[in-house]
C-alpha cells in the first residue's frame, strides 16, 4: 500500500490547512506571511484553480510536524481527511464515497487494485447498478490512484464509515445545495430518538430488529443517525425509495458504508407504496434530491404515508413549520393538510425552535407524529397532541421529555390520561381541524391538559439543594418561605405579538442619538440606556445626556417608566429591567412597557427573561413569554426583589473580598504587612 508519507499528488487549500493545524483560518495566512524565506519557509502554492491556492499537501504537513505549528501532531497521519488527489476525473464525492462503500461490501484495501480489477469487483458487488457502479465505471484514468487515496482516507479516520462521513462533511462545506436538508445536531437527535422510542414501544414491533423505512429514498442522514445509535442494542431493518436520483444512489452506498443492510421499497410514479407490519417511516422534506419544495408537493408526499399506514406503523415527518403548523397555506395546500389531519393518524403536531436548519436559519421546522387511528372513538371525542417549543433549547432534558410524550401519545384514551405530559397537551381534533391559522392556536383554551414548561422533573429537590447550601442566612425570608403547591394554577404562555394587540404589552421604539451628544460627568442629565447597557458590557448610568439638548435636539425621544424591559434583537437577544425609569432608550434598543391596568399576568422579571432567552436571529413579536396567575404576581415581585438585593450584597461583598487580596499582596510584598500562622483550635 502507498502511505501518505510517500504520496506527493494530494492538494490541499488554505482553510483545509487551517482544520488539519486545527487553528484558526487568519493563523495560517500569518504562517505563509511570517516564514516566506529560509530553511523553515511555509511550502510554496503549486497551483491556482479559481481563486484559491492549492498546496502539496504532504509538504504541508510535514512543515507542520517539523516545525512544531498548530495543534496536531498527527498532521501527516490525517493529511488524507482535508486533501485531493490532483486532476481526478468526475464527482470527487460521488467516486470518494463509491470507492468506500466498495471497500466496506469488498472487506480490504483497494489500493492494489488495477482498474479492470476495480470495475469487476464494484459489477459484482453491485450487480444492478443501485449504488456505485455506474460511479466507477465513468472513470476513465486515475481510478487506482483514487483508489489508494480512499485506503489512505481509512486509515486517517480509523475505519471506512468515518471516513465516508468525513467525506459528505466536507463536501457539504463546500457545497452549498448539498447542505440545504442537513439540520443541526439537536434537531437531528431529536428526530432520531423519536424514532428509536416509536419503535421499541411499539407493542407489535419486534424489539430485537426494528424495522425503519424511507419513502422518499434519499433522508441518508436521518436513517444513518437512527442506525448509530441502535447498532448496540438491535439489528435494525432499513428500507428506502428504489429511486434513482444522486441522492437515493448516496443513501445505499452511505448503508453500505456502515454495513446496514437495506430492502427496496417500490414506489410508483404518483407516490403510492406499500409497508407491511410494524415500521417507523421517517421522512425529511425538502429531501435532498430536491423533491417536495412546495407545500402543496410536500403534504401530498405526507398524505401518501398516511394512506398507507395501518395500525401497525407509526411515522415521524419532519418538514417547514410553514407547511405543517402555520398559517397562510394557498387554499388547496389547506385543504389538503385538513384532509391529512382527518385520517386520524396525526397524534402529535410539534414546532420546533428556529436555527435548527443551518442553511435556513430563521426558519422554523415542525414535527409530525402519525401513529393508529383511535379506535372505537367517535370523531367528536378524537383528540391529537400540540406542542409549541419555538422558544426553547432542544436540550438533552427537553428532548427526553418530549420523546416521552411523544411515545405515550401513541397510546389510548386511558393511557393518555394516566400520563403527565410535559411539552404537549392533549387538544381535541375538531379544534385542530377548525382553524384557518396556526394549528397550535387550537390549544390556546385547554385547561385540563397538564403541562410543564421547560422545568425538568428534579426541580423542587435542586431548590431544596440550593437553599440548604447557601444557608438560612443568605436565602431571603420570602424565598425560605417557598413551598409546593397543592393545587398549581398557572396561565399558559402567549406571544408578544397576541399580548401587544390585545393591549397588555406595548412596544416603544428607541431613540436615534449622535454619540457625541452624549456624556459620562453629567450627573444632571438623563441616563441613556443601549446595546451596551442591555447587555451588561456598561454600567447603567455611565453615560447621560443634557435634558436640554435632548429636549432641542430629539423632541420625539421618550422617557421610560420604571418597570419597562429594555431589549435587544438579533443574534443574541437581551433584555435589562429599568425599575427606576427616566431613562432614554438608545436605538437599536427598544421597550416594552406592561399595561399597568390590563398586565395580563405579566411580571417585568419574568418578560425580561424570556426575551433573554429566546431563539436567535428570530421575529421579537413571534417569541412567547411566561405569565403569572393572579394571586402569585405580588409575592413573585417581592421575592425577586428580595434575590436582587441579596445578589447586589453578594456581589458587594466579593468586590470587597478581591480589594483585601490586593491589599495583602501589596502589604506583604511590601514588608509593611506581616502575617502569622492563625492559633489552633
Amino acid at each position: 500500500m502507498t502511505t501518505v508519507a510517500e504520496a506527493t499528488d494530494l492538494r490541499i487549500g488554505l482553510a483545509d490547512v487551517a482544520r488539519l493545524a486545527r487553528v484558526q483560518r487568519p493563523v495560517v495566512s500569518m504562517w505563509r506571511k511570517r516564514f516566506s524565506t529560509g530553511p523553515s519557509a511555509f511550502p510554496a502554492a503549486l497551483e491556482t484553480t479559481g481563486a484559491v491556492e492549492l498546496f502539496d499537501a504532504v509538504a504541508v504537513a510535514r512543515w507542520l510536524v517539523d516545525t512544531e505549528h498548530g495543534n496536531n501532531p498527527d498532521a501527516i497521519t490525517e493529511v488524507p481527511l482535508h486533501a485531493r488527489p490532483q486532476a481526478f476525473e468526475g464527482s470527487y464525492v460521488d467516486v470518494m464515497t463509491s470507492l468506500l462503500a466498495l471497500r466496506a461490501a469488498h472487506g480490504s484495501e483497494l489500493g492494489a487494485l488495477a482498474r479492470d480489477d476495480l470495475i469487476d469487483l464494484a459489477d459484482e458487488t453491485d450487480p444492478d447498478d443501485e449504488a456505485l457502479f455506474r460511479e466507477l465505471d465513468r472513470v476513465e484514468s486515475g481510478l487506482e490512484r483514487m483508489a489508494r487515496h480512499a485506503d489512505q482516507l481509512v486509515e486517517g479516520a480509523y475505519g471506512v464509515a468515518p471516513a465516508f462521513e468525513h467525506t459528505l462533511v466536507a463536501h457539504r462545506r463546500s457545497s452549498r445545495d448539498d447542505g440545504r436538508s442537513e439540520l443541526a445536531a439537536e434537531a437531528a437527535s431529536l428526530c432520531a430518538e423519536i424514532a428509536i422510542e416509536l419503535a421499541l414501544t411499539n407493542p407489535l414491533a419486534d424489539a430485537a430488529a426494528p424495522r425503519f423505512a424511507d419513502p422518499t429514498g434519499a433522508c441518508a442522514d436521518r436513517l444513518i443517525d437512527v442506525v448509530d445509535r441502535l447498532t448496540d442494542v438491535a439489528e435494525p431493518v432499513v428500507m428506502s425509495a428504489d429511486g434513482d436520483t444522486s441522492a437515493a444512489r448516496l443513501l445505499r452506498r452511505r448503508l453500505l458504508a456502515h454495513g446496514v443492510p437495506r430492502t427496496g421499497l417500490a414506489v410508483d410514479a404518483a407516490g403510492d407504496f406499500q409497508v407491511s407490519g410494524p415500521v417507523v417511516n421517517v421522512a425529511q422534506y425538502p429531501s435532498p434530491d430536491g423533491g417536495a419544495l412546495d407545500a402543496l408537493t410536500t403534504l401530498s408526499a405526507v398524505d401518501q404515508i398516511a394512506l398507507q399506514m395501518d395500525d401497525a406503523q407509526r411515522a415521524v415527518v419532519v418538514a417547514p413549520s410553514s407547511v405543517l403548523v402555520d398559517g397562510g397555506l394557498q387554499p388547496q395546500a389547506a385543504a389538503l393538510r385538513s384532509q391529512v389531519l382527518r385520517t386520524d393518524r396525526v397524534r402529535a403536531i410539534v414546532r420546533l425552535p428556529a436555527g435548527l436548519l443551518p442553511s435556513a436559519p430563521r426558519q422554523h421546522l415542525a414535527i409530525w407524529v402519525l401513529g393508529p387511528a383511535h379506535e372505537g372513538i367517535a370523531i367528536a371525542d378524537r383528540w391529537t397532541m400540540l406542542s409549541d417549543l419555538s422558544t426553547f433549547e432542544l436540550t438533552p432534558v427537553v428532548r427526553a421529555d418530549l420523546v416521552g410524550d411523544l411515545a405515550a401519545a401513541m397510546g389510548d384514551r386511558q393511557s393518555v390520561h394516566a400520563h403527565s405530559f410535559t411539552f404537549t397537551r392533549v387538544t381535541p381534533t375538531s379544534r385542530v381541524l377548525a382553524r384557518s391559522g396556526s394549528l397550535l392556536d387550537a390549544g390556546g383554551m385547554l385547561r385540563h391538559a397538564p403541562e410543564r414548561a421547560n422545568v425538568d422533573a428534579q426541580t423542587s429537590a435542586r431548590f431544596d439543594e440550593i437553599v440548604d447550601d447557601l444557608g438560612a442566612d443568605s436565602v431571603p425570608a420570602s424565598v425560605r418561605a417557598a413551598a409546593p403547591s397543592a393545587s398549581p394554577a398557572r396561565v399558559p404562555p402567549a406571544t408578544l405579538a397576541d399580548l401587544v394587540r390585545e393591549g397588555h404589552v406595548r412596544y416603544v421604539p428607541g431613540s436615534r442619538l449622535d454619540i457625541g451628544d452624549l456624556a459620562a460627568d453629567d450627573r444632571s442629565g438623563f441616563t441613556v440606556i443601549g446595546p451596551g447597557e442591555v447587555r451588561g458590557e456598561r454600567t447603567p448610568g455611565g453615560r447621560r445626556i443634557d435634558r436640554l439638548r435632548l429636549a432641542a435636539t430629539y423632541p420625539s425621544a421618550r422617557l421610560t417608566e420604571p418597570g419597562d424591559v429594555v431589549f435587544l434583537t438579533g443574534a443574541e437577544p437581551a433584555a435589562w429591567v429599568d425599575y427606576d425609569g427616566s431613562s432614554v432608550v438608545m436605538a437599536p434598543a427598544r421597550v416594552l412597557r406592561i399595561n399597568r391596568d390590563d398586565d395580563a399576568g405579566l411580571l417585568p422579571d419574568v418578560l425580561a427573561m424570556d426575551v433573554a432567552r429566546s431563539a436567535p436571529a428570530t421575529p421579537w413579536h413571534s417569541w412567547r413569554v411566561r405569565r403569572v396567575a393572579t394571586d402569585q404576581r405580588a409575592p413573585l415581585a417581592r421575592t425577586l426583589a428580595d434575590l436582587r438585593s441579596a445578589r447586589a450584597e453578594a456581589l458587594q461583598r466579593i468586590a470587597q473580598l478581591e480589594q483585601l487580596e490586593h491589599l495583602i499582596v501589596a502589604g506583604t510584598t511590601a514588608g509593611t504587612l506581616t502575617l502569622t500562622e492563625p492559633p489552633a483550635e
